[in-house]
């Protein structure tokens, strides 16, 4: 009676332990990068050239040495996946199918290359630029 009541508790923590370990949300960017890469059959150099980044800008993401950069816009196109959820886990993994012009293919290409004081401007006329199209909307 005592050997059947401990295989059972043995049993249910095992059960716990698969369900918690599998049904948990990927937690890192790194997971997400490997988890989506890995669901494309892509490896980390395939992924790298199809982002347009080196392909050591990826193992380092994928191992959460390195935090996100602005070519997680490249990488999250290069997945199919919404860029929003790579970089924080909300929202919808579900990227938009949409190809990207020659012109943004460049800026994101260009992205990595420039200066702090450059991608600063080019953030600031984006923000200015969406905040018209809001008012524009509305």
């Amino acid at each position: 009676m005592a050997a059947d009541y401990h295989e059972r508790d043995a049993l249910r923590q095992r059960l716990c332990d698969f369900s918690r370990h599998h049904n948990r949300a990927m937690q890192t960017l790194g997971e997400r990068i490997r988890t989506s890469r890995e669901a494309l059959s892509l490896s980390q150099a395939g992924l790298a050239l199809s982002a347009g980044c080196a392909q050591s800008t990826i193992s380092m993401l994928e191992n959460n040495e390195r935090t996100a950069r602005p070519d997680l816009i490249g990488i999250a196109h290069a997945l199919e996946v919404d860029a929003y959820w790579l970089k924080t886990g909300k929202g919808s993994k579900k990227g938009s199918r949409r190809t990207l012009s020659e012109d943004e293919q460049t800026i994101i290409a260009a992205l990595p290359l420039i200066s702090a004081d450059m991608r600063e401007s080019w953030l600031d006329a984006a923000h200015k630029a969406l905040a018209r199209s809001k008012e524009n909307a509305a």
